[in-house]
């Protein structure tokens, strides 16, 4: 009887064992993707959330396409997570198939919830942010006297108007950039010493959210003027 006992404890260790092992394979193995392979790529964002939006897919180019298929295949396992998802990335392939990958900054997912670490992730907000910062006027009333208007313009130039209370409005101009997924102001002259320019916004959809650091008004969104 003691014999029985020990062989079916060895057996069951056994069996633990390598059932451990090979979900472990399982759940953390990483399918990498040939890019000859790939026919489209196309990203997307969905509302989840007061700072977030939902957009049309966007379709990758083939070097985008490239650095996205470069970015999964030497991502590492990172153990499991939970997040929601900033981006959604489909990818097509030749055959017809479709992989799914859930993105939320460095973290990548695909079927199940363990998670691989990307090395460069900022690209992906780069290209969401490209495609959806509209040309034209950003403003809003702080009060009934006070106001601040942003126009972006397609050149790569832009003029800041600051009305403060006493009615004088501050005028920059300057040049455009993204950078990181964020909206870049340089390359002006400052000629507001109470209330210096934000220089950093947060592009989202229809509207910029300013987040220049240890900045007054940080925080402060201003509307796209249809």
């Amino acid at each position: 009887m003691k014999h029985i006992l020990i062989i079916s404890t060895l057996l069951f260790s056994v069996n633990f064992l390598i059932f451990g092992q090979s979900t472990k394979k399982t759940i953390n193995h990483k399918h990498n993707i040939d890019f000859s392979l790939v026919d489209f790529i196309e990203i997307r964002q969905q509302s989840r959330g007061s700072d977030t939006f939902q957009i049309n897919p966007i379709r990758m180019t083939k070097k985008q396409s490239k650095k996205f298929i470069d970015e999964w295949n030497k991502a590492n396992p990172n153990g499991p997570c939970k997040n929601i998802a900033q981006h959604w990335v489909d990818i097509k392939l030749k055959d017809s198939t479709t992989r799914t990958f859930r993105i939320n900054g460095e973290n990548i997912t695909e079927n199940t919830d363990w998670c691989f670490t990307l090395v460069d992730s900022s690209f992906l907000s780069q290209i969401v942010s490209v495609a959806i910062l509209k040309s034209g006027t950003y403003g809003m009333y702080l009060d009934w006297s006070t106001y601040i208007e942003l126009v972006i313009k397609g050149n790569k130039k832009f003029e800041y108007i600051d009305r403060g209370f006493t009615g004088i409005g501050y005028k920059n101009f300057g040049k455009w950039k993204i950078s990181n997924g964020n909206l870049i102001l340089y390359d002006y002259k400052e000629n507001n010493s109470i209330s210096p320019m934000p220089t950093v916004w947060k592009i989202n959809y229809k509207q910029l959210c300013n987040i220049t650091k240890n900045h007054k008004r940080k925080s402060l969104c201003i509307e796209f003027k249809e």
